[in-house]
């Protein structure tokens, strides 16, 4: 009899553990992974310098060979800190950098033709037609190679930092801290008159 309302309970719970993951609420979009390709609004800040751009796309600076001809990176803002980054470069690479980004494939992304481009990209961010297409599975960053014309044109976003915590309030350099110390080889005394 036992056994019996044992198993009862448990096909219970397992039936109504299956009815809730078949009836809850799809996820709301913010917990989701959005395309933040879809960003409307204007950004907060635009970096135009070419060098810091090609730095923050690629981790690397760029050599004298590589001839940068538009780069920008936009920042969205809240309380100061950067919750958001989309970038957009097009440059005619040098031999190491098409190593690193194309033959080695440094950000280890994959073969694409299915790109969804940005809905705001600059006026004159144009992927080339023909070449090769490499993008991360989720697209939050994507390289077009044509080697006829040696042009890399790419892109990525991202969410920027969270904020940072406050650290713990330090204790006082001269506030002295307990040490563990052994206990006395003796009994403590007693009042001999109090029996035990």
């Amino acid at each position: 009899m036992k056994a019996i309302l044992a198993i009862g309970i448990c096909v219970t719970a397992i039936v109504l553990i299956a009815v809730g993951i078949v009836t809850r609420s799809p996820t709301s979009p913010e917990q989701t992974h959005s395309s933040i390709a879809k960003w409307s609004h204007k950004a907060d800040e635009e970096l135009t310098d070419s060098a810091e751009v090609f730095k923050k796309a690629f981790w690397a600076h760029p050599l004298k060979e590589d001839k940068i001809e538009h780069a920008v990176r936009l920042h969205w803002l809240d309380d100061g800190e950067v919750y958001k980054w989309q970038w957009f470069i097009h440059v005619h690479p040098s031999p190491e950098l098409v190593e690193k980004l194309i033959k080695r494939n440094s950000f280890r992304l994959d073969s694409s033709s299915d790109i969804e481009l940005p809905s705001n990209p600059p006026t004159w961010f144009s992927p080339p037609a023909n070449g090769q297409t490499l993008s991360s599975p989720d697209q939050e960053m994507t390289i077009w190679f044509d080697p006829e014309s040696s042009l890399i044109v790419a892109w990525g976003q991202g969410k920027g930092f969270t904020q940072n915590v406050a650290a713990p309030p330090q204790k006082p350099a001269n506030e002295v801290i307990p040490q563990a110390r052994r206990l006395p080889n003796s009994r403590p005394p007693t009042d001999r008159k109090t029996k035990l």
